[in-house]
């Protein structure tokens, strides 16, 4: 995306550049002016001033010259000639600017009863004064220019004052609260429209909120009851003695599901609410035991030719709520064994990471940006394309960084990042987390 200033110095650029396209004009414009009214009064003086020495030329005819400050007039005939002024006898007669005696003259020219009549004026003054008006001009514009640069600064932050007001009440506004704009301290302008939409828009995202987390609620609450009658069933049958295998498996299958789904049910009534990070840290959970856990309730999905093989360097204590923890490395392993027919399945704990490696089917290039994603699931899975969108949402509330990476036909790679405790006390992850 192109850098372009921010709208204040937008708005502030503007005044200094017009001040000085406007100075441009008007400074071109008036030494076009200057010229053209200086030649039309030059030529008027310059023949007017010929005419009347012609007058008195030939009532006098001993008059052949005549000098003034600025200018000079002579008659030339064949008796009275002047060779400094011989190179003009090939201009026809009218005005002309000539160099002469190393100065720029305007010269007049006419002829009557075969002489001719020449005024020369030192238009020198002219000059310096056209130059002294050009230097006030620019002078002039620059201190115009001054002034539209101070006023484009006072100008757009007072334009731009209730706008920056308005961003910060949203940037401050806490959607969680019954917190409002208050349209009432705006204009009835844009910006006062502008506050007002924004105001209607928050309210309809907290409606939305609201109804999102009494859904959640109360879709939890009418799913404990039946998920409580069915764990304590479970576990009632397993107390039996003299119990079929067969049924002990599928008891136990039962009371798995249960207690997956009571870990889902909490998990998604947490991930409804704001992060609170004063809370995120009051529960912490043994990765390794968790892990030993899991690998032993999912044994039953383990593929006869897999084999597990883990390596423990570090037995880290993760600041995380077990469930949500739970519901993380429980996707992962149900994936790596799914997806396994046979090889192996290496877990690997270090102080701050978790990487599970497997030698399953794999994942395509081109699909791993889209694993993560509510609703994607490969055309083999039976699933809704919840599992890693949800341990993705899991990782974006407590910062973890999740990393895939797959090779198509070779196997998986999934690697978690995360902080443990240390004695120092827990440390957020560093910045960056996603699929890679």
């Amino acid at each position: 995306m192109p850098y372009r200033l921010n709208l204040r110095y937008r708005i502030f650029f503007t005044y200094p550049l017009l001040g000085f396209l406007i100075s441009v004009l008007v400074i071109v414009f008036f030494i076009f002016s200057f010229d053209l009214l200086e030649r039309q009064y030059m030529d008027n003086f310059l023949l007017e001033e010929l005419d009347h020495f012609i007058e008195n030329s030939t009532s006098n005819p001993e008059l052949t010259e005549q000098h003034a400050s600025h200018w000079e007039i002579y008659k030339i005939d064949d008796d009275h000639p002047f060779d400094l002024l011989n190179f003009l006898s090939q201009y026809s007669p009218g005005t002309y600017d000539v160099e002469l005696r190393g100065q720029m003259y305007d010269i007049g020219i006419a002829e009557r009863d075969g002489a001719r009549y020449y005024i020369l004026y030192n238009d020198q003054d002219a000059e310096a004064l056209e130059i002294n008006l050009i230097a006030f001009m620019v002078a002039s514009a620059c201190v115009i220019i001054w002034a539209a640069t101070a006023y484009g600064l006072w100008f757009s932050k007072r334009v731009l004052k209730p706008v920056m007001s308005l961003a910060d009440e949203v940037r401050t506004l806490d959607l969680g609260a019954a917190e409002a704009i208050e349209v009432d301290s705006y204009a009835q302008d844009e910006v006062g429209f502008l506050a007002s939409e924004f105001d209607s828009y928050i309210n309809r995202i907290r409606r939305l909120i609201e109804r999102e987390r009494e859904f959640t609620a109360n879709a939890s609450h009418e799913l404990r009851t039946p998920l409580t009658i069915i764990k304590a069933a479970t576990e009632a049958l397993l107390l039996r003695q003299n119990l079929p295998e067969d049924i002990r498996t599928r008891l136990l299958r039962i009371e798995r599901a249960v207690n997956e789904m009571n870990n889902c049910l909490q998990v998604l009534l947490i991930l409804s609410r704001e992060p609170d990070r004063s809370q995120l840290l009051t529960d912490s959970t043994d990765l390794v035991r968790l892990v030993e856990q899991l690998l032993e309730d999912y044994e039953s999905l383990r593929p006869p030719a897999v084999k597990i093989v883990k390596h423990f360097a570090a037995r880290p204590v993760i600041k995380a709520q077990e469930a949500m923890l739970s519901i993380v490395l429980c996707n992962v392993i149900k994936n790596a064994f799914s997806n396994t027919v046979e090889g192996a399945i290496t877990i690997e704990i270090d102080d701050h990471r978790l990487t599970l490696t497997d030698t399953g089917k794999g994942i395509p290039q081109e699909c791993l940006p889209q694993v993560v994603k509510r609703g994607y699931k490969d055309r083999h899975s039976e699933g809704q394309g919840l599992g890693l969108s949800l341990v993705q949402r899991i990782c974006d509330y407590y910062q973890w960084r999740l990393s895939i990476d797959s090779i198509s036909g070779q196997g998986t790679t999934v690697m978690l990042e995360f902080a443990p405790v240390t004695p120092d006390g827990y440390e957020m992850p560093r910045e960056g987390r996603g699929v890679y």
